[in-house]
């Protein structure tokens, strides 16, 4: 399974659960494929989430049941802007009139220099 990054997906997945009523787990995501860390091996897809706090959903291949490409056209665009002080390189995703930003002081201030950057290119 390869998934092109910046594509609209839903991915259904499915595991064996831990609540004693259910016998497995199923969940839903929604987002545009971003690209894998680093550390993160192939056998995983991330998926943009929108949310600040938790910017990216990172899938486990073998759980996937179901997926479908294109689903949900969103505005959602990501931008690797590298740092002017550290040189390292971070990821701002604007989504539906949002945008968040996975350096710390965006998660401390919910404002960075990376995020406003992006703001006055849009802008």
């Amino acid at each position: 399974m390869n998934f092109a990054i910046g594509s609209d997906v839903e991915i259904t997945t499915k595991w064996k659960s831990n609540i004693l009523w259910e016998e497995f787990s199923i969940n839903i995501y929604r987002g545009k494929v971003v690209e894998n860390p680093k550390w993160l091996g192939a056998d995983y897809v991330c998926v943009a989430t929108g949310n600040p706090k938790w910017p990216i959903s990172m899938i486990c291949k073998e759980f996937i049941v179901g997926y479908d490409s294109e689903v949900a056209k969103s505005n959602t665009r990501i931008f690797k802007v590298t740092s002017t002080k550290s040189k390292k390189t971070y990821d701002v995703i604007f989504s539906d009139g949002r945008i968040t930003c996975n350096c710390l002081g965006f998660e401390y201030r919910k404002s960075c220099r990376h995020s406003k950057k992006v703001l006055d290119i849009l802008n």
